[in-house]
């Protein structure tokens, strides 16, 4: 076998695992009819959906009133036939028929009215549920650790937010209107049944019983079925979302066939898990009907020899029928009522799913530091104590551990001890022992107010340790501090209020160039840090010029809309832009992750100068991270930090900070 063939074979090897895998993470969303437990799906999924169902209890109440007052009156309409039928037999005048007449259209009329506001009242309140469970479950998925994004496609997130929520609402609506309605009307129809005949109502009821049994036997396939279509559901809207936002891609590429043939074979598998619940239906709906329909032949067969031997008379075999044509109708509603109930839990666990993943904050409905935390004197003073206690364990020198190979040279002289040095705030950065992903045992101490360049290769280690340092993913416990105190144990707005950063992807929502540099001002608005009094247009133009981004060069200027994820900005205009949306924060960190990768090196300087200007010539001190593979513009800052394989290599104090 020459090299090329086992070259071909490896590779045939590789797409087949990477099938299979795909294959077994499709399937494991997938669940099976014989193992899965349904109990505790059912009591977790109504325990939780109870939270939301609670608020609205007089309103349910109030419906459900209503619908009972309008199945009594579809209750007394059979025996009021009853009643006129018995007149005729022994002789009445016709005022008393007409009497007849006029209340069973009366109570008609009545209970119509009545079902009407019942049913607006029920149906509106399953909307209102379903607009706190989107917003609830939206808020949560705000919350949720980015660990969960990671793995999970927006896609399917959204499909959760928006039609398993709708199925819950069909179900609070609708369902709650069939339940509020047609089992009264049921409850009370037998009832009036056993009080006209009480041998032909146990007749009556056996076809009955074989219903209740079949809902019995198919509510878990059509339980298992329903999650599996939403599933699929979910895999096809994720595919459609990731391809159009990547459209440019396929289209340079030319593989809009190989694409489309890929959500044909999704759509397929959607098509055929529904196939498979529309034939469980099928088979339900078509048992209910035909039982229902049995059961009305038995009692006109039975009830008409009663007729016949004399047990009974006519006005009272009229009477159980009329009573029995209300049965059907509740008893053919089951299958369309238990559907939609399970559709609605199926949807509910996996809005659950989504809602119970792990949070960056634990209690999401208690957010607001600024009561809690910030401007608390009391809690202020513990904090400070605490700050004291961690930072005395830690050297205010710059280091690492014994067993990290590393030189440092000086072009100037060492950063003297800063402990005497008085600070307003205390917002110095220090790592210790710090080991995640591809980080080893790293140990750092960063004066606020430094100005810190990282550099190494692709795979070092710099964006996963901006990205803990920003809390983007939580580190371990008791490895990165900031003041002294463990950043795991300050709270996330808090932190979040004094940190900024530069991504690696920018986004930009599809909005005025003012709006996206806005929104980076409008938490510290929300939560009262800023007045939001000052004239916002010169700060964004401020803002603008720091970062070199030339507004007027749009049509529309500061309202020129972007477009969705910026597609009308060039690479370097949504880095500009970025930095100024970061800067308007006003943060004390500032994170810059190989932010000015796409402009040259002429530009970069003029944007680092411009930003190290006017840092030096504002109150608004700040500690600068800057993670670049570019070497040129390494004297601007006052420490480089080299990174590789997770280790920092050399750390070099390029000058004395000024303080």
């Amino acid at each position: 076998m020459t090299e090329e063939e086992k070259g071909n074979r490896n590779l045939k090897i590789k797409d087949d695992e990477k099938r299979n895998s795909e294959s077994k993470a499709e399937s494991s969303e997938t669940l099976d009819l014989e193992t899965t437990n349904l109990y505790p799906v059912f009591l977790e999924t109504i325990s939780f959906l109870w939270k939301f169902i609670r608020k609205y209890i007089r309103r349910y109440i109030a419906g459900f009133l209503f619908t009972v007052s309008s199945a009594v009156l579809s209750a007394i309409i059979p025996a009021l036939i009853k009643r006129g039928i018995e007149a005729l037999e022994k002789g009445t005048t016709k005022d008393f028929i007409a009497l007849v007449g006029i209340s069973v259209a009366g109570a008609g009329v009545l209970r119509s009215i009545l079902l009407y506001i019942g049913r607006i009242i029920i149906v509106r309140t399953g909307r209102l549920v379903e607009r706190d469970i989107r917003n609830d479950v939206f808020r949560s998925v705000m919350f949720t650790k980015t660990h969960f994004f990671d793995r999970e496609g927006t896609g399917k997130i959204s499909s959760v937010i928006i039609n398993d929520v709708e199925n819950i609402r069909t179900m609070l609506g609708f369902g709650g209107m069939i339940i509020a309605h047609l089992m009264p009307v049921f409850a009370f129809s037998l009832i009036g049944e056993f009080l006209i005949n009480y041998k032909l109502a146990l007749v009556s009821l056996i076809p009955l019983i074989i219903i209740t049994l079949s809902v019995v036997t198919f509510q878990k396939k059509i339980f298992i079925l329903s999650e599996n279509v939403q599933n699929k559901l979910s895999l096809i809207s994720d595919f459609a979302q990731e391809k159009l936002s990547s459209i440019k891609i396929i289209k340079n590429f030319a593989i809009e066939n190989n694409i489309e043939k890929k959500f044909e074979n999704y759509c397929a598998d959607y098509r055929k898990v529904n196939l498979l619940l529309a034939k469980e239906r099928a088979k339900f709906d078509l048992a209910n009907f035909f039982l229902a329909e049995v059961s009305l032949v038995i009692v006109l067969l039975v009830g008409g020899k009663m007729v016949i031997d004399g047990s009974i008379t006519k006005g009272t075999l009229a009477g159980f029928i009329a009573y029995q044509l209300t049965l059907i109708w509740p008893a053919m509603a089951i299958g369309y009522l238990v559907t939609i109930i399970q559709k609605g839990i199926s949807s509910l666990y996996r809005v659950k799913r989504i809602r119970d993943q792990e949070k960056e904050i634990e209690n999401i409905e208690e957010i607001d530091f600024l009561n809690s935390n910030h401007n608390n004197k009391e809690k202020e003073k513990i904090n400070q104590q605490e700050t004291e206690t961690i930072t005395d364990k830690i050297p205010k020198t710059l280091f690492q551990t014994k067993n990290q190979n590393f030189k440092v040279r000086e072009n100037g002289k060492m950063t003297e001890d800063t402990k005497d040095q008085k600070e307003k705030e205390n917002y110095d950065i220090q790592i210790k022992n710090l080991s995640y992903g591809i980080l080893k045992d790293v140990n750092l101490y960063i004066p606020f107010g430094s100005k810190v360049i990282i550099k190494g290769k692709t795979g070092s280690g710099k964006t996963t340790l901006l990205n803990l340092i920003l809390r983007l993913y939580d580190p371990p416990e008791n490895t990165i501090f900031l003041g002294g105190k463990d950043i795991l144990a300050i709270p996330l707005f808090e932190y979040k209020s004094k940190i900024s950063a530069v991504l690696q992807e920018n986004f930009f929502f599809s909005t005025t160039i003012r709006e996206n540099i806005k929104i980076g001002k409008d938490i510290l608005v929300y939560y009262g840090v800023e007045d939001g009094n000052s004239s916002e247009e010169e700060e964004i133009k401020k803002y603008l010029e720091i970062s070199n981004f030339r507004a007027e060069d749009f049509p529309n200027g500061l309202d020129e809309i972007v477009g969705e994820k910026g597609t009308k900005l060039s690479g370097g205009q949504k880095e500009r832009l970025a930095l100024a949306r970061a800067l308007i924060k006003k943060p004390k960190i500032l994170i810059l992750d190989d932010a000015f990768a796409n402009v040259d090196v002429l530009t970069e300087r003029r944007i680092i100068s411009s930003l190290f200007k006017y840092i030096e010539g504002s109150s608004n001190e700040m500690t600068v991270l800057f993670a670049t593979h570019r070497t040129a513009n390494t004297d601007k800052f006052n420490i480089s930090l080299t990174m590789e394989n997770g280790k920092i290599k050399e750390l070099i104090e390029i000058r004395k900070m000024k303080r």
